[in-house]
């Protein structure tokens, strides 16, 4: 059995990601990153629900010590921003995460527990101009990267199995897998209740809209409402 390591943030995609590797059979190795965002607790929440969920055994917290010294309104104390529908195509919209902070500890975490594998739950929707580390080319990159600062070229290789997959067609997967969504956190403000309001939220409704699956999530403000 192949052992991987899946970037679990408790989110829709990430979520889908994991029981859909677990349905191929994987050994699954699931990490998450405590850097001081906002919704910690409820990502984590998540995160131990989804680990329970499948009876796996072996898990990683990593704490990213320098992170919340990074202004960002990811990070607590920092207004999040309202979002909305046209502002998908706005770069200067999106609240994105460096990526490539956490890739050493990915890549240690991956050898450490001798797996071949490290897998992020990245859709088709992002966009060089809106997500760029969260693309195909920051994957192509990133493997260079890896390959460059280890003796064995085939030590760890990064993938992303749901890259082409949309998020509203990945919610349709997770549909089809039974993935109990009403589990999955995807709100900026980490409140126990989703705002319906920041760009998680946003995109979380949004995706399940176009899917045109019934959305279990209770938000502060509805809408996209077309099931």
């Amino acid at each position: 059995m192949r052992k991987i390591v899946v970037c679990l943030t408790g989110g829709v995609d990430s979520a889908t990601l994991l029981i859909y590797l677990k349905k191929k059979g994987y050994e699954l190795y699931p990490i998450f990153f405590d850097y001081g965002q906002r919704a910690l607790f409820q990502e984590r929440k998540a995160f131990e629900f989804f680990v329970n969920f499948l009876g796996i055994q072996q898990k990683a917290i990593i704490k990213v010590p320098y992170a919340n010294k990074i202004i960002h309104a990811h990070i607590s104390g920092i207004d999040v921003p309202e979002f909305r529908e046209e502002d998908l195509l706005n770069h200067q919209k999106h609240i994105q995460i460096a990526q490539i902070d956490f890739v050493p500890y990915r890549n240690f975490t991956a050898e450490a527990v001798s797996a071949k594998e490290v897998a992020f739950g990245f859709n088709a929707d992002s966009t060089l101009d809106t997500c760029p580390d969260a693309t195909q080319e920051f994957l192509d990159k990133l493997q260079q990267v890896i390959d460059l600062s280890v003796l064995d070229r085939e030590a760890v290789k990064v993938t992303a199995p749901l890259i082409n997959y949309t998020k509203s067609q990945i919610v349709k997967l997770g549909f089809e897998l039974n993935v109990p969504y009403e589990k999955t956190y995807s709100c900026f403000r980490g409140k126990d209740i989703h705002c319906g309001r920041c760009e998680g939220c946003v995109k979380r409704k949004l995706a399940f809209s176009e899917a045109r699956v019934k959305d279990p999530t209770v938000y502060e403000v509805n809408g996209y409402e077309r099931v």
